[in-house]
């Protein structure tokens, strides 16, 4: 039979992350709509890379040993569409990440596009970055992934966080988590314009705007209230731009 967990008690157990933060640090990059999707995909991808090496550093003075991995979920290829991966490789060859040198893995559906994969989830494994399309292995699992990557080429469907998507990055490689608290948080970048969180997360889960405390404050205690958000009747959709 099936066996209810709440999400806070697994959380407390440090066998899943605190929260997952989507686009840390953005508030400063403007992504132009009418820039070019490239320059947008160039830069989510900048910056998580740097998170990634940053989250290694962080690592490596908890004492642990733990590599941590990026995952870049890239859309099942559209007929006519050029396939994204091929994209996705050439800017990771500019920095260093490729299939050659160990430090990339490809995990696709096509019989021959799986490179790499042997021992990528053990926790030391040299592997940095891994490409994979959102069908693959619903039950492939890889406790050190703690970042994904997705780019702005699912214009067509509105994207929603799922479970799914984000249990990929969920889970804390060494089952507890750390005193430094960037290490128990999964990290999301994307281009996507606009983003929805699925009914199956719970909406504290996730934080979509970050607040940073300015260090000269003392602690202090307010009781919190907020007012209900009727953000669907404030929004127009796009269909309303030609009116």
């Amino acid at each position: 039979g099936q066996v209810e967990v709440e999400l806070k008690a697994v959380k407390d157990e440090g066998m899943i992350k605190k929260e997952i933060a989507i686009n840390p640090g953005f508030e400063h990059y403007i992504l132009d709509p009418k820039k070019n999707d490239k320059t947008a995909d160039e830069l989510v991808l900048e910056s998580a890379l740097k998170k990634r090496a940053e989250l290694q550093k962080k690592y490596e003075t908890q004492g642990s040993g733990v590599n941590p991995l990026l995952l870049i979920q890239i859309p099942d290829a559209k007929a006519g569409l050029a396939d994204k991966k091929d994209e996705v490789m050439v800017m990771l060859a500019k920095r260093g990440i490729t299939t050659e040198n160990g430090r990339l893995a490809i995990y696709l559906s096509e019989k021959d596009n799986k490179i790499n994969l042997s021992n990528i989830e053990k926790n030391e494994n040299e592997v940095q970055v891994m490409i994979f399309k959102q069908a693959i292995a619903l039950g492939w699992d890889c406790p050190r992934a703690a970042i994904l990557v997705l780019f702005r080429q699912w214009r067509e469907e509105n994207m929603t966080f799922s479970i799914q998507t984000l249990g990929r990055i969920m889970r804390m490689p060494e089952l507890k988590h750390y005193e430094d608290q960037d290490l128990n948080i999964g990290y999301v970048f994307t281009s996507l314009p606009d983003i929805e969180v699925a009914e199956d997360i719970s909406r504290d889960y996730i934080t979509v705007y970050e607040g940073k405390r300015r260090p000269d404050y003392k602690p202090i205690d307010l009781e919190s209230w907020h007012s209900k958000r009727f953000r669907e009747e404030t929004r127009l959709s796009s269909d309303f731009v030609p009116v």
